[in-house]
């Protein structure tokens, strides 16, 4: 039984260093401190270096010519003791050389694509602009980072993983390779490029679209503070929440196929879109509007319309224009209902949310303290939804490639 999808045929070609015991055990060594390099396993070069040790110095000591003593037997006993030992135990560590070596391969395959990807970006070459998007953020970003910290305090989001370009995307999913190129061509649209805009846009503050941003004020949210955690305590960032409610409704408008109803539901069941979606509900209502959560109600999406709405509503149009506007406020009305049921869930893990959110905190500043000036109230220092929205752009092209049904008996 095959322990890797390359099959038995190549797990055994690449375990032929087990061959290496047979010869007396004169290579036993050897084999062991090569299935070690290639498999990442500093122990076995270590062992390869001591049977080494333990075969060639009794064998070294039994060859001297007219020399013999009263240790030769022991000596001899320890000879074929040893070379019987290497092979059961290369036979012993075959399966975790095998599935070690399949995942330094894989490793390095995500390694090949990423620096592909870089430098077709750095040459201005890029076939589509989610790999462009996707590419500037690493494993190890702050803002990766925070995402999957919120990510990790809400039970009910999605198993967040981390991935680099539309091809990871298309992997999440399990689609093939025809599915892959079908999506490659998808990501071409120009409402694919749109949304990731929009996307970009609720990052910036200076884009016109984007209002409360920087390492600041979510520093602000994350720690303690007096007063109340209101809309009406925090016009600024009630407007902020309200607009990029809006902006993920454009998204969700521009995305996916279908009517109203099914894009809001295809959007609800694509990881991403979950993920964005809880995102928004976490880092963008619960941590600065904790008090109005803990209120009755649960109608939290139209009071903060009500409140934002019509200024809202016109910063939009002027960004974007009237269509755009006019496509997206349908889209809102109908997710509004679903942000507020993962609203009522968050609200039951405020405290570990933000106990996480202000652990967490100097991480942010720490990374704040090197952008220069007063860069990181004005820049979009921490990109959440770019890297958010663009995730969302990656899932809903594979999506389409692997539902063309649903694009053809919904249109766009």
């Amino acid at each position: 039984m095959a322990l890797t999808e390359r099959g038995s045929g190549w797990e055994w070609l690449q375990s032929w260093w087990i061959l290496l015991t047979l010869p007396m055990g004169l290579t036993s060594g050897f084999g062991f401190i090569y299935a070690g390099i290639r498999a990442g396993r500093k122990a076995w070069v270590i062992i390869g270096i001591i049977y080494a040790a333990l075969i060639y110095v009794p064998a070294f000591w039994l060859l001297k010519p007219d020399e013999s003593g009263p240790y030769d037997s022991i000596l001899g006993f320890m000879f074929f003791g040893i070379w019987i030992i290497s092979i059961i135990h290369a036979l012993i560590i075959r399966k975790s050389f095998i599935l070690n070596l399949d995942a330094r391969l894989k490793v390095g395959q995500k390694d090949l694509e990423r620096q592909k990807t870089e430098i077709a970006l750095q040459h201005d070459i890029s076939d589509n602009r989610i790999d462009e998007a996707l590419i500037r953020f690493n494993k190890d970003d702050v803002t990766v980072k925070m995402c999957g910290m919120i990510f990790s305090a809400m039970p009910f989001a999605p198993d967040f993983r981390f991935y680099f370009n539309l091809k990871g995307a298309a992997e999440r999913y399990g689609a093939t390779p025809e599915q892959y190129e079908r999506a490659r061509k998808l990501a071409h649209d120009d409402d694919v490029i749109s949304a990731l805009k929009v996307a970009s846009a609720l990052d910036t503050a200076d884009s016109g679209i984007g209002i409360f941003t920087g390492a600041k004020n979510i520093y602000d949210h994350m720690k303690e503070k007096e007063g109340r955690r209101t809309f009406e305590a925090d016009p600024q960032q009630a407007a902020d929440a309200g607009l990029k409610l809006l902006g993920m409704a454009y998204m969700i408008s521009q995305l996916f196929p279908g009517g109203i109803i099914d894009k809001s539901r295809t959007f609800f069941d694509l990881k991403a879109g979950k993920e964005l979606a809880v995102y928004y509900a976490a880092a963008e209502i619960a941590l600065p509007f904790t008090d109005n959560l803990l209120e009755a109600g649960g109608n939290w999406m139209e009071q903060l319309w009500q409140r934002t709405g019509d200024d809202n509503e016109s910063k939009f149009m002027q960004f974007m224009g009237e269509g755009p506007l006019a496509r997206a406020k349908p889209i809102m009305e109908s997710i509004k209902s679903q942000i507020d049921s993962f609203l009522a869930q968050a609200r039951m893990y405020t405290d570990p949310l933000l106990k996480k959110a202000q652990a967490f905190a100097p991480t942010v500043m720490n990374a704040a303290d090197s952008i220069t000036g007063g860069a990181a109230t004005a820049i979009d220092f921490l990109p959440a939804w770019r890297f958010l929205g663009a995730r969302l752009a990656a899932e809903a092209c594979v999506y389409r490639a692997m539902h063309p049904e649903a694009e053809q008996q919904g249109g766009r």
